[in-house]
């Protein structure tokens, strides 16, 4: 299992790619979050991230800004490929009350 961050925004408003430093690259999802082998067909699959060991990426991130993490999962006896893409919006600071006056 591989995963990519990637920041909405910029001159081009575009989604442009995240440093990770490979910290998220190689993982073994079998090992890490998911239930394997995957079945042919239509399936619900859960997995669960946690980047409690990942604070300089979360580091990287700015606060009330667009992301998009892209998780590829492949089997490596066949080589095939599955790609899910999250987009979300992420809070790395904890909302301010508005002003009264």
């Amino acid at each position: 299992m591989d995963e990519d961050i990637a920041e909405w925004g910029g001159f081009n408003c575009q989604w442009s790619d995240l440093p990770t430093f490979g910290l998220l690259s190689n993982w073994n999802g079998c090992e890490r979050s998911i239930t394997c082998p995957l079945e042919p067909g239509n399936q619900v699959i859960k997995f669960y991230l946690d980047f409690t060991n990942y604070q300089i990426i979360i580091n990287l991130l700015k606060n009330d800004t667009p992301y998009q993490l892209t998780y590829m999962f492949t089997n490596r006896d066949t080589g095939d490929k599955l790609v899910v893409y999250v987009q979300a919006r992420c809070e790395t600071q904890a909302p301010t009350s508005a002003s009264k006056s």
